[in-house]
């Protein structure tokens, strides 16, 4: 009777714990399916990913002086930008994809 009651418990405990694994891998499916979904954008590291100022101004199209004015402007310590950029020791570069990024949001910017 005893060793009965042992074989009915474990097997009681083996559905128990199929029923509880199957409900949570259903909430993890409604889960997912209601966070949506984002795009990677692959980046092709495989050219040059910094420019410098002048490559920029090619890049946009303008002139090397609009660029220096669209470039970080300051003094020491302090520096504002309409451009993002990187700087490394006394250089100034702009990355690619960040300028592709801020051409795409579509800011209008005026400079004097």
């Amino acid at each position: 009777m005893k060793n009965n009651f042992i074989a009915i418990s474990i097997v009681s405990l083996g559905i128990c714990i199929l029923i509880g694994s199957w409900l949570i891998a259903e909430g993890f499916k409604e889960v997912n399916e209601s966070v949506p979904t984002t795009t990677i954008k692959q980046v092709d590291f495989s050219k040059a990913q910094l420019m410098t100022t002048k490559e920029v101004a090619n890049y946009l199209g303008i002139d090397q002086e609009e660029m220096v004015k669209l470039g970080p402007v300051g003094g020491e310590g302090y520096t504002s930008s309409i451009l993002p950029y990187v700087k490394i020791g006394n250089k100034v570069y702009y990355s690619k994809l960040a300028i592709d990024m801020w051409l795409q949001r579509g800011e209008s910017v005026s400079v004097e």
